[in-house]
């Protein structure tokens, strides 16, 4: 293992699926930057300049082009929003209102799955990759905390345990 950046506290990581390039959200002070690292070289890049807003997923596309992004809009902080931009920098374009996770990419590359909590309601959501065709999949997920591990534990073991089960 070796270290790739001594700019700043790192925050949120993305690594590309070559392997070449790791995204990274880096704290500067009260502002979040975002930085593109080539593995191979050290040579390390802006992608965004800091801004006051806080970065929560970071996710390369399966071709490596573009980085996906959740973060809230400096004029609507009351939703996270994601974000698609080019991986060597650019101005990013705006794609999904209310996101609250990291986005999943489908094996062929042409859908993205993400969360949207409402209370302690998970949906999953489903949209084409470029933000459109949004859609509910499946119902509502009610999440639980609990103090014992379960079978259901994302960490057997735990002392807290986090319960994803169907919501009636």
């Amino acid at each position: 293992m070796s270290k790739l950046t001594d700019i700043g506290i790192v925050k949120n990581v993305a690594i590309s699926q070559d392997g070449r390039y790791v995204a990274y959200a880096v704290n500067l002070g009260d502002k979040q930057a975002l930085r593109l690292c080539q593995v191979a070289t050290r040579s390390d890049s802006k992608i965004l300049a800091p801004e006051a807003d806080s970065f929560v997923g970071l996710t390369f596309s399966p071709d490596g082009n573009h980085i996906y992004f959740v973060r809230s809009d400096r004029n609507d902080i009351s939703f996270r929003y994601l974000y698609v931009g080019p991986s060597l920098g650019g101005t990013p374009r705006k794609l999904i209102k209310d996101v609250d996770s990291r986005i999943r990419f489908s094996p062929d590359g042409r859908e993205i799955a993400y969360e949207r909590w409402i209370r302690n309601d998970m949906e999953l959501k489903i949209a084409n990759a470029d933000g459109t065709d949004q859609r509910r999949e499946g119902g509502f997920l009610q999440v639980a905390v609990s103090a014992a591990p379960t079978q259901r534990s994302p960490r057997p073991g735990s002392a807290r345990a986090l319960q994803i089960q169907p919501k009636d």
